[in-house]
């Protein structure tokens, strides 16, 4: 009986620090190969649509390669150039394009190794999560870039839950 009553409250207090240690580990989302292929193949179709050649790329929340498509005739130097798009999206949490709020006339502050300030990078989030990025190139324009990943985004919404 002696050793028993030492051993209770020591139960008791592993029991507790357990519990509280696993209502700590953190959760998240990941994006599956099938919901990264489909995004791509989604964001290919709306840009070929209008008419644009283009490379895409899907990365994870660790900048890892999930796709990489790169259409015919799209510019070689595209696909470089989706690899600073989606990483942008990765390192701000945001998608990728010119800083916000400067002042008229000001010029904005170099990039970070590996970013850019050119529109094109999407961010693929459930809730408020970032899950992954698409970087796409080669649209006339980053703006095209970006309305072709976020009409491919928008298409698979119920996905992204």
């Amino acid at each position: 009986m002696k050793l028993v009553r030492p051993l209770i409250p020591t139960a008791a207090m592993l029991a507790f620090s357990l519990a509280g240690f696993a209502q700590g580990l953190p959760t998240r989302k990941n994006l599956t190969i099938d919901l990264a292929q489909t995004i791509a193949r989604e964001a290919l179709a709306t840009c070929r649509a209008a008419g644009y050649k283009v490379s895409i790329r899907v990365v994870d929340a660790d900048n890892l390669v999930k796709v990489i498509l790169r259409d015919d005739d799209a510019f070689p130097s595209s696909e470089a150039v989706t690899v600073l798009k989606a990483s942008t999206v990765i390192l701000t949490g945001k998608d990728s394009g010119p800083p916000a709020n400067l002042p008229a006339g000001a010029q904005a502050p170099a990039a970070a190794p590996g970013t850019t300030y050119f529109p094109g990078g999407v961010a693929i989030k459930v809730g408020g999560q970032v899950i992954g990025a698409l970087g796409i190139s080669g649209a006339p324009g980053g703006d095209k870039d970006a309305a072709c990943g976020n009409a491919a985004l928008a298409k698979l919404a119920d996905r992204l839950k």
